[in-house]
């Protein structure tokens, strides 16, 4: 029979246990002439929160004690309280990766939605820590219950994804699963694959869709390598490798950020970062031109248009020109990209490498490659 809620008497002799129902506590008793008269809720101790809004919830979850987690649910503790971040066990768990945890607060139907003071959801944490399997729980569970448009539990306060901030932290692995759980029931794109009903093209605060954003971590600074525990060149072979994820499952190639910018843009522009990042940290760059040269050819032959503008005139041509992208040049002129095309300010591609482009032999071949005779005779410009 389950005891009533434990009272503490000034009564000189008076004994009182706390419910050994719920704690299994041995009964302790005050000094007679305590003066004490306490009455113990158990119910409120459970959710008892301490100065950082942390219950014993938050605390068993951050220790990945699963037995603890259960005994508190199941002597009806709050799974869904949030702590002065806004974060929930579930958070915790996801950011974690404790999958044995986020798939049982799942089954105890937690909140899947709710947003920390940041505006991520379990979600995002769990994407952009590469938790693979906590996200594929994560979405199945929302598939379950017909959370059919998954943007209010997608999008943060930038209005970035999880698909966003898992190809940020360049999490391969989790790309494609997100890739494959979000395509279930989506629409056609225009290549015959599912589109992920829009997901894959969602903008974030800067109009970026997930591809941009694959495009531009090709040139990874050297700290954010270090700080995944992989190499500048893994980094960015897993990076172009995210390019084809979501080029085949669909990802529109010419949508434009809000500085008129295209994916081609991004990748042709890959090499002015990789010069600043050889002058700061001494990295080559070699292996990164060859990726970001793949990864040009590859949104070219993918049907990405060419001479696209950015609001400031400028084609992916000249982005690469004043890179010194030498890679990316060759593929584009060969492809017939408009040499004389002229931005703003009435500048051309070879001005760009003439006036922007990094001193050495990649700028001066570009600029053989850009002069106006070898471009108005045939046979030179095959060479």
């Amino acid at each position: 029979m389950a005891s009533s809620p434990s009272t503490l008497s000034s009564k000189p002799g008076y004994q009182t246990h706390i419910s050994e129902t719920f704690t299994g506590a041995r009964p302790f008793t005050l000094p007679p002439d305590s003066g004490f008269s306490l009455n113990l809720n158990l119910t409120d101790l459970i959710d008892a929160q301490d100065d950082q809004g942390r219950t014993p919830v938050h605390y068993v979850t951050i220790q990945n004690d699963f037995y603890s987690l259960y005994l508190l649910a199941e002597k009806g503790a709050n799974l869904d309280m949030a702590d002065t971040d806004g974060r929930t066990a579930l958070h915790i768990a996801s950011k974690q990766g404790q999958l044995s945890m986020v798939d049982y607060l799942l089954e105890k139907r937690v909140w899947l939605e709710g947003w920390d003071k940041r505006g991520l959801t379990a979600l995002h944490l769990a994407a952009m820590k590469g938790h693979t399997e906590a996200v594929r729980s994560m979405l199945r569970v929302a598939a379950q219950r017909g959370i059919r448009d998954l943007r209010n539990m997608q999008e943060d306060f930038y209005s970035r994804t999880s698909l966003h901030y898992a190809v940020l932290t360049v999490r391969l692995e989790t790309v494609k699963a997100l890739v494959e759980e979000l395509g279930d029931g989506g629409c056609v794109s225009r290549t015959g694959k599912k589109d992920a009903s829009g997901h894959l093209d969602i903008l974030d605060h800067q109009g970026r869709t997930a591809l941009h954003v694959a495009c531009t971590i090709l040139a990874q600074n050297q700290t954010q390598s270090q700080e995944q525990g992989q190499s500048h060149h893994e980094i960015s072979r897993a990076a172009s490798a995210i390019v084809g994820v979501l080029m085949d499952a669909g990802a529109s190639l010419d949508i434009r950020d809000f500085q008129g910018r295209t994916a081609l843009h991004l990748a042709c522009a890959i090499m002015s970062r990789v010069q600043m990042q050889t002058r700061e940290h001494g990295n080559t760059g070699h292996d990164i031109n060859h990726l970001a040269s793949l990864t040009v050819s590859t949104l070219v032959d993918a049907g990405a248009k060419l001479d696209i503008q950015d609001d400031m005139g400028c084609t992916p041509l000249m982005y690469a020109a004043q890179g010194a992208h030498l890679g990316a040049i060759r593929c584009l002129v060969d492809k017939d990209s408009n040499v004389d095309a002229v931005d703003g300010q009435q500048w051309t591609a070879r001005d760009y490498a003439e006036h922007g482009a990094p001193q050495g032999q990649d700028r001066d071949e570009v600029l053989r490659i850009l002069s106006p005779s070898r471009l108005m005779d045939p046979f030179l410009r095959l060479q």
